[in-house]
């Protein structure tokens, strides 16, 4: 996904994470492999309301 802001372009993707203990969620990373905080937040709210698959 490409999201533009004024003049910078930047590159989202979603990855797959999984904790120690074997769960597995969505993340939001961006182009340098950052975590993007709000998208995050937000996917975990639609699982944490049974509104997303796990």
């Amino acid at each position: 996904m490409l999201a533009t802001s004024g003049s910078l372009d930047r590159y989202y993707q979603a990855e797959r994470a999984v904790a120690a203990d074997g769960s597995v969620s969505w993340v939001v990373v961006d182009e340098d492999n950052g975590l993007q905080v709000e998208a995050s937040a937000y996917l975990a709210g639609l699982r944490g309301a049974g509104r997303a698959s796990p």
